[in-house]
């Protein structure tokens, strides 16, 4: 019996691109759950997605997990001190400010910056491994 090394191929490359997929889509919903994910910063955990490509280059394959929301770096690398304006010229922010009583309205706050604290590559490295083995029971069941 000869076997078809470029089909053998192709089907791997297959099989692994349908893993990552798989695992992509485990890999957010892991990190949206995960404990390390800071909470507090309203619509960060909610943001967290996957790409929607996996790009598959020679015997890899890889794909990408993004929160696109600015909470994302500044609770992870930290900010400096600095002015929150509205996005609309005119407008005012609102949010809870529980030491302010509740809802609050304002034309500008004045953010007193953060440390960092780092928690990104951490969330990832572990929802990636809790991932996997889950992603590829799914694509190839026992």
């Amino acid at each position: 019996m000869t076997v078809d090394a470029t089909r053998l191929n192709r089907g791997l490359v297959r099989l692994g691109t349908q893993i990552a997929y798989a695992c992509r889509d485990e890999t957010v919903a892991q990190m949206r759950r995960h404990p390390f994910v800071p909470r507090d910063t309203g619509e960060l955990v909610g943001s967290i997605r996957g790409e929607p490509a996996v790009i598959v280059s020679g015997t890899r394959s890889t794909f990408r997990v993004k929160a696109p929301v600015i909470q994302a770096v500044t609770t992870d690398k930290g900010a400096r001190p600095h002015v929150i304006r509205p996005r609309r010229q005119g407008g005012l922010l609102v949010f809870s400010w529980p030491k302010a009583g509740g809802t609050v309205f304002l034309r500008q706050v004045n953010h007193p910056g953060n440390r960092p604290m780092p928690w990104w590559r951490d969330v990832v490295t572990q929802s990636f491994r809790q991932a996997l083995p889950i992603a590829a029971r799914q694509v190839v069941p026992q």
